[in-house]
């Protein structure tokens, strides 16, 4: 968990975090999206999803009662998480393939 990152380790990814400005990329994504929710997360703050939501209101929300490092505290739970989803979109016709480090859908 968290109580495991050194100090210096957590001050570097809370500012990567802090300066990262991703939202031309996000607007431009082509597929669904899910956002994986740790409902403890004092890395990455719960503002974050408003201001996705903001730009992608067809997001889709998965709350994880976790704190940062939810893939891997919560490894299973999101797992299944991401399976749904991925399932659900397959239903609904969206189909996103890799050729080599092409993306198409």
């Amino acid at each position: 968990g968290i109580a495991t990152v050194s100090p210096a380790v957590l001050a570097a990814r809370i500012r990567e975090v802090i300066a990262i400005d991703v939202t031309e990329e996000l607007l431009a994504c082509p597929v669904p999206i899910l956002y994986i929710q740790a409902t403890n997360d004092y890395v990455v703050p719960a503002s974050n999803l408003t201001r996705i939501q903001r730009l992608r209101p067809d997001i889709e929300v998965a709350r994880v009662e976790s704190a940062h490092m939810i893939l891997q505290s919560r490894a299973k739970g999101s797992a299944e998480i991401i399976a749904r989803f991925v399932s659900a979109q397959s239903m609904s016709g969206v189909s996103v393939t890799r050729s080599g480090d092409e993306e198409r859908v």
